[in-house]
């Protein structure tokens, strides 16, 4: 349970194993994931079946993916799709979705936090109306969001996680195409825009945080080593995949257009005063 000592610093006390009785965070390795010895550890193989409604917390080395450049898209692709499998549980506009926002989402990492290893977990849960939703949560340890944006833009974004989906904002310049959708750098946006019209999408990155639920956002402070990155989809909502992704693509290219002006005057007239990017374009903080 938890506890707080005088310094205020927030700890945990373990019963003994035989004391524990919640077999859901045995199942999720979530004791395994602090250290406990009681279940298995995240680090330990599983057995994935299609008819499975969760993963459990998993650490996933990407190393060696990371280390066949050449083959990278081909890799990401082969576990994004095969995570989304598993999930989907039969249900093919689900798979599409989530085989293209975790194939985002992975590729995030590999490109940006500086390490090769992911922390994953997903569940299926139903909902409020009697329908089901499916929640996935990726995290690593790496140098986090502003840290890997700095290294293109310099201390320009007082919010970085605002920009952060931001279609074309990004440390690294990537193309790649998941099952003939192609974007550079549209990663978080796109992830975003999907989740937050049926759901919500989040993100903790060392200091900050923010959650996009349809037109609200909401931020936050956190304290947190790397970035994670959530999303939470109503299954019983999703429109139809290829038209959504062909709609997000073209405002995806609209908005990257008028960001990449955006960041030349901020770099090249420093002295022109002009509003954060965020609160300029007013499609921003609407679902179209």
């Amino acid at each position: 349970m938890l506890f707080k000592e005088n310094n205020n610093q927030v700890g945990l006390k373990i019963r003994p194993p035989e004391q524990i009785v919640n077999t859901y965070a045995k199942t999720m390795r979530f004791y395994g994931a602090l250290g406990i010895n009681h279940g298995c550890k995240p680090n330990e193989d599983f057995v994935f079946s299609n008819s499975q409604k969760y993963l459990p917390i998993l650490e996933l080395d990407l190393k060696e993916m990371k280390t066949k450049a050449l083959h990278l898209n081909e890799e990401v692709d082969k576990l994004s799709i095969k995570l989304a499998k598993i999930l989907s549980n039969g249900d093919l506009t689900l798979r599409k979705y989530l085989g293209y926002c975790l194939n985002e989402l992975i590729r995030n990492v590999l490109q940006h936090s500086g390490i090769t290893k992911i922390w994953c977990a997903a569940q299926v849960w139903p909902t409020e109306k009697g329908g089901k939703c499916i929640e996935v949560a990726l995290m690593d340890c790496g140098k986090g969001i502003e840290a890997s944006l700095n290294e293109n833009y310099k201390n320009m974004f007082t919010k970085p996680l605002r920009y952060a989906i931001i279609p074309g904002c990004s440390s690294k310049v990537t193309t790649f195409s998941y099952e003939g959708a192609e974007n550079s750098g549209f990663g978080l946006f796109m992830t975003s825009e999907i989740t937050r019209e049926s759901g919500e999408f989040y993100i903790f990155s060392n200091k900050s945080s923010i959650n996009l639920s349809g037109s609200s956002i909401t931020e936050g402070k956190c304290n947190l080593q790397g970035t994670l990155i959530g999303m939470r989809l109503d299954i019983d909502t999703l429109s139809d995949y290829t038209i959504k992704i062909s709609e997000l693509i073209d405002k995806g290219n609209a908005l990257q257009s008028k960001f990449e002006k955006y960041v030349e005057r901020s770099r090249f007239a420093p002295g022109l005063e002009q509003k954060e990017f965020y609160e300029m374009i007013e499609s921003y903080n609407n679902i179209q």
